[in-house]
């Protein structure tokens, strides 16, 4: 049985399209190289997607594939120790500046 998890309610991240924009306690993203951030999401963390634009899709494909990755709807059995410490690490984003 997997785990269906709505990132953006959970952590809370804000962008305009979810509508969060206003609520500063939420979470934020914001491009690393310009703006100050709490916990850098690269692909040298943790919680970066795995999924590379170009080689595994576009950059709405790679996004939707690392959700599923999460999920454990797909790629079941690659690195799930990996997969699970992100689930369980999750809370520390909620509230932060994302860079």
């Amino acid at each position: 049985m997997s785990l269906k998890i709505d990132f953006n309610y959970y952590v809370g991240i804000a962008t305009k399209q979810n509508g969060y924009m206003e609520n500063a306690h939420m979470t934020r993203v914001v491009y690393f190289k310009k703006s100050r951030y709490d916990i850098l999401i690269d692909r040298t963390t943790i919680f970066g997607n795995p999924y590379k634009i170009g080689k595994d899709g576009d950059r709405d494909e790679v996004i939707s594939k690392f959700k599923k990755w999460l999920n454990g709807e797909i790629d079941t059995d690659w690195n799930q120790f990996t997969r699970r410490e992100i689930l369980k690490r999750l809370p520390e984003l909620r509230g932060k500046v994302l860079g």
